[in-house]
């Protein structure tokens, strides 16, 4: 097979429509609908891998851009003013609450933990 990461990624997604058509036409004429595995099944998965880094690289990247230190900072203090707002019983912040949270500012607490360790704060 040919090296996936000097192919474009348009190029990649053509690929894995046509290996994933061909799989389908082979279940269903040799194989007679039943999936036992196909020739195909180890070209459609390393192309899925190849997509799936540059996907992750890419989202990393925009992460990365998107938090700076500023903006951090920024979301970290709108995050402590809104959390403590945020009713409580005998056991804390019920999650139902912080995932409503999370949707209000458009970011999750997640987010803030790995901006802080990407940013070494």
């Amino acid at each position: 097979m040919t090296n996936l990461s000097s192919i474009s990624t348009v190029e990649l997604e053509a690929r894995l429509a046509e290996a994933s058509a061909k799989r389908k036409a082979f279940i269903a004429t040799i194989c007679e609908g039943h999936d036992n595995g196909t020739p195909f099944d180890g070209e459609i998965e390393a192309i899925g891998s190849e997509l799936g880094a540059r996907i992750g690289a890419d989202k990393a990247a925009a992460f990365a851009a998107e938090w700076t230190v500023e903006v951090f900072n920024a979301r970290r203090a709108a995050w402590n003013a809104e959390i403590v707002k945020l009713p409580r019983d005998a056991k804390g912040v019920k999650w139902e609450a912080v995932r409503a949270l999370e949707a209000k500012l458009g970011f999750q607490m997640e987010d803030l933990k790995r901006a802080k360790t990407l940013l070494n704060i």
